[in-house]
């Protein structure tokens, strides 16, 4: 959905933080920033695990598959070998906005003020620091209170199973006000 399809489909309506983060434009920029940083995490350098479930005991498998050096073929070819890491716990890549501009779409950023991390990390930066929020001109920081629920996150990951997560109260806008106060 593009934001003009959104902006259809919610006349006169509130629409959310989480909601702008699910649309083309987003996602867009999203891989981009993502591919930018190599698809790791900026901070521990893990990429995303390919997540299948086990057959014989239904159990969900977390693995990347890594280069494990190189095996001679029958006809004298090297070709790489590759290995199978397991994880105890999911990952996916996210990008994180180290700074918010008051009424600025999630994509209007520049480059630099976005950062790819894994979920664990992300939800970790925001357990433990405040991002800040500017006026719309970029220059003022302003006093802008995070959700104490979601810790300025938006979702809360063991609730994925529910409405994906999205804070019940703060909406998935991540701080007491919203940070998009305006329709397109």
């Amino acid at each position: 959905m593009t934001l003009k399809e959104l902006l259809l489909n919610h006349p006169n309506e509130h629409i959310s933080y989480i909601q702008y983060l699910q649309i083309d434009e987003w996602l867009i920029k999203r891989d981009e920033i993502i591919k930018r940083d190599s698809c790791h995490c900026t901070k521990c350098n893990r990429e995303a695990t390919n997540d299948n479930i086990d057959p014989v005991t239904k159990k969900s498998e977390h693995f990347w598959i890594e280069e494990d050096g190189f095996e001679l073929t029958d006809d004298k070819i090297m070709v790489p070998h590759f290995k199978m890491v397991y994880s105890d716990k999911h990952y996916h890549l996210e990008v994180h906005h180290t700074r918010y501009i008051l009424n600025r779409l999630p994509w209007d950023y520049d480059n630099d003020d976005l950062i790819t991390l894994c979920n664990h990390c992300h939800t970790e930066f925001h357990q433990n620091n405040k991002v800040p929020v500017y006026s719309e001109n970029g220059l003022k920081d302003l006093e802008y209170k995070m959700c104490d629920k979601c810790n300025g996150i938006g979702y809360i990951s063991q609730y994925l199973h529910i409405q994906e997560g999205i804070c019940f109260q703060c909406g998935g806008e991540k701080y007491e006000s919203a940070l998009i106060n305006r329709h397109i």
